[in-house]
């Protein structure tokens, strides 16, 4: 692809000078301002923010001086006509890049009128080509991007996996992402692995086989920390046969090849039809359940099991007239527009596999509630929908405030970014911390819902949930490493294991080589982009208990693994992981930095490949169901992933 020599914003030209292209979204400049020893600035076609934001942090510019200098107060874009120069690679690259990211038929290439809009203005030599050759592209680019892939994973010592089934058009298919951190900024990166076909039934054994083959083709099985999974039988056998212990895994690791070429490429659809008869020799990871299905199991199956009467007639009947609603608007278009016109939004209408859906169903209802009673009582009148009385009222209200904890904590778990597994017991504890204080309502007894507060109390501790998680120790130790939480957390701040676990990191700090110089100023540049996010946890403090300390710092050059331990403990709570462990820090803790890597690779939730599902249901929509499993992988990869390679 021709590099353009231009920034795309003229008044910008006065401060920057184009440097080169990183990639087709993103470029990199000097500033004309710095010292020529200073690093680049990365930007991307979208926006010119990273360049306002260098002349306001670095420079100490102003609105009024933005004005002076740069004859403008707003970013924005230059008005002359000023693009890279069109050839027949850069529109095969636009054309595959739009079919690609927006799921379209690739036959759509074939259409006169596409064609008419695509080639308007270019030369008669240049065209989008037809299927065929965008196939042949497709086959290209899935390649190209496994390349790279294989090619990034050889530097990363740990990743995580995640897993689940998927099924649609009776097609059955089992996804997988990867999540690894960066070192230099400790911000997480993810990516799609594989989407592979399952025929048949979904056995412990043909899954394990396909896990098991994946992993193997990326060569992975010696840096996957855990595979987060949910608590399917079928999932959780596949684990409890096969997966081997930590400390196994790692043996196995005898170095990254030294070059893409030498991977030994695995056929996963050739492990998948292997004879009943032949020996099974699958190798599969630690397996870690997602606390994201076990907190809905918690709000969902454990909450039927209550047995308080009042409590279960009240839910009935107040369930049972929202029921009729949402399904009389999804049914009734007369019933849908009543709704709208009176209360100006569509009811939400919950997924009966996800509790949280439920939840913001009625948290929804709630809110209109108090806020327009008379808009919600006339829609009902209107419509004809099922009235509801003060007493299903009173239990909406009371069953919301109750589940509120749940719900947050949920949200915290699914986070994509900035997720790691020492937040999974802060998470938990919290939980129960904020349930305690749910017991009254407006300073009153709860009237209908402290059954099924007490229910979601004793449901989190036990064995089924979360009860042996709250006692492993690879999770105590992962939270630990965290430097909000340390060793003064619920989980360990009178825990018997307190002293237990800081002999234990200290034990694994002695095995850590750190001899070599680990500070690389060129690297720093790298965390401009993480200043946004530094205090990512600031409105969740109070959820998890947190609080701020004073910073106490040593100038010794050569520290032992205790005094590195000691100074980790006297950082602030407030201090981000980015802060902590990021290259940024002046005063680095580089064993403790490998630790943390070790042990917070892993996931807590597999909410990733849930959202990998949502993105191939918007390419496998009714239209394409004849779309073949390998273009259907191809496509949905290559969209899940198009801003990572």
């Amino acid at each position: 692809m021709d590099q353009p020599k231009l920034i795309p914003w003229k008044q910008y030209e006065k401060c920057y000078r184009f440097v080169k292209q990183k990639s087709e979204k993103n470029f990199e400049v000097a500033c004309t301002l710095c010292p020529t020893s200073a690093a680049n600035i990365s930007c991307g076609y979208s926006s010119s923010a990273n360049l306002r934001s260098h002349l306001m942090r670095k420079h100490a510019w102003n609105d009024e001086k933005f004005q002076t200098e740069l004859n403008t107060g707003k970013r924005k874009r230059d008005n002359d006509t000023r693009t890279m120069p069109i050839t027949q690679k850069v529109l095969h690259d636009a054309v595959d890049a739009l079919i690609i990211n927006e799921g379209l038929d690739f036959s759509i290439v074939d259409s006169i009128y596409f064609k008419r809009i695509a080639e308007l203005g270019l030369a008669d030599s240049m065209t989008v080509g037809c299927r065929q050759s965008l196939t042949k592209r497709m086959d290209d680019r899935f390649q190209e991007m496994l390349e790279k892939m294989k090619k990034q994973l050889l530097s990363v010592k740990y990743v995580a996996t995640t897993a689940d089934c998927w099924t649609k058009f009776r097609r059955s298919y089992l996804g997988m992402t990867l999540h690894w951190i960066d070192e230099d900024t400790t911000e997480r990166k993810s990516a799609a692995l594989a989407l592979k076909r399952i025929k048949g039934r979904h056995t412990a054994d043909v899954l394990a086989a396909a896990i098991f083959g994946i992993h193997v083709s990326f060569e992975l099985l010696s840096k996957v920390r855990r595979c987060t999974t949910d608590s399917a039988a079928n999932l959780m056998k596949a684990f409890r046969v096969y997966a081997c212990e930590e400390d196994h895994m790692e043996s196995r690791d005898e170095g990254p090849s030294s070059a893409v070429e030498e991977l030994d490429i695995v056929d996963v659809d050739l492990l998948l039809t292997n004879e009943e008869g032949e020996e099974k020799d699958y190798r599969l990871p630690p397996h870690q359940r997602c606390a994201s299905h076990i907190l809905n199991l918690v709000a969902s199956t454990d909450a039927q099991k209550v047995e308080a009467k009042k409590f279960n007639q009240a839910r009935s009947c107040a369930l049972e007239k929202l029921k009729t609603w949402w399904k009389l608007q999804s049914k009734s278009s007369v019933v849908a527009d009543v709704i709208k016109d009176c209360i100006g939004v569509t009811l939400t209408v919950p997924v009966k596999t996800r509790w949280n859906s439920e939840y913001d169903s009625i948290a929804q209802i709630c809110n209109i509630i108090d806020k327009s009673p008379e808009k919600l009582q006339a829609a009902i009148n209107k419509a004809g929908l099922p009235k509801l009385d003060p007493q299903d009222i009173c239990f909406l209200k009371e069953y919301v405030w109750v589940s509120q904890p749940v719900a947050y904590t949920l949200d915290i778990l699914q986070r994509a970014k900035y997720m790691y597994m020492g937040f999974l017991l802060p998470a938990i504890y919290g939980l129960q911390r904020n349930l305690e204080n749910r017991k009254l309502k407006d300073g009153k007894r709860l009237k209908y819902c402290l059954p099924l507060h007490e229910n979601q109390i004793a449901a989190l501790t036990t064995d089924r949930r979360f009860g042996i998680m709250m006692n492993e120790t690879d999770l105590i130790v992962a939270t630990c490493l965290l430097p909000q939480f340390k060793l003064d957390w619920d989980g360990v701040r009178q825990h018997e294991k307190r002293e237990e676990i800081r002999c234990l990191i200290l034990t694994e700090m002695e095995k850590i080589d750190v001899s070599r110089n680990n500070s690389d100023d060129q690297k720093a540049s790298n965390v401009s982009r993480m200043s946004s996010n530094e205090n990512e946890l600031d409105e969740e403090a109070d959820f998890f208990g947190i609080a701020t300390q004073n910073c106490e710092t040593t100038d010794e050059a050569d520290e032992s693994c205790l005094e590195e331990f000691n100074r980790f403990l006297r950082t602030p709570a407030d201090m981000s992981i980015a802060a902590c462990y990021g290259i940024i820090n002046k005063k680095p803790f580089p064993r403790l930095k490998q630790l943390f890597l070790k042990y917070n690779t892993a996931l807590p939730a597999s909410a990733s490949v849930e959202r990998l599902f949502s993105l191939v249901g918007a390419v496998f929509r009714p239209g394409r169901a004849n779309l073949s499993d390998t273009k259907l992988e191809q496509q949905s990869l290559l969209s899940a992933n198009a801003e990572l390679f």
